[in-house]
């Protein structure tokens, strides 16, 4: 028996691109710091993976429609209401 994927709603995806982006941002602020802490080297790049892989997962989720009532969920409206 297969299992359908799991669809994320808009807005978890809009906050995953959001907070991302703001990882992104915070290795772009502490890049100056690592002349004086070297240990800031292991977060910046920390940020720059995970920012990178958090906005561009959701990103292409939202670019392929592939969220509840997205272009790719397969259900459409009047399936939700006929079997009400």
């Amino acid at each position: 028996m297969k299992q359908e994927p799991k669809l994320y709603t808009q807005m978890y995806l809009y906050i995953r691109l959001l907070a991302g982006g703001y990882l992104l941002y915070t290795a772009w602020k502490i890049r100056d710091g690592i002349a004086e802490q070297p240990l800031l080297l292991i977060a910046l790049i920390a940020f720059i993976v995970i920012g990178i892989a958090m906005a561009g997962h959701a990103g292409w989720k939202l670019w392929k429609g592939e969220y509840e009532g997205g272009k790719a969920d397969g259900k459409s409206t009047d399936e939700d209401t006929e079997s009400e």
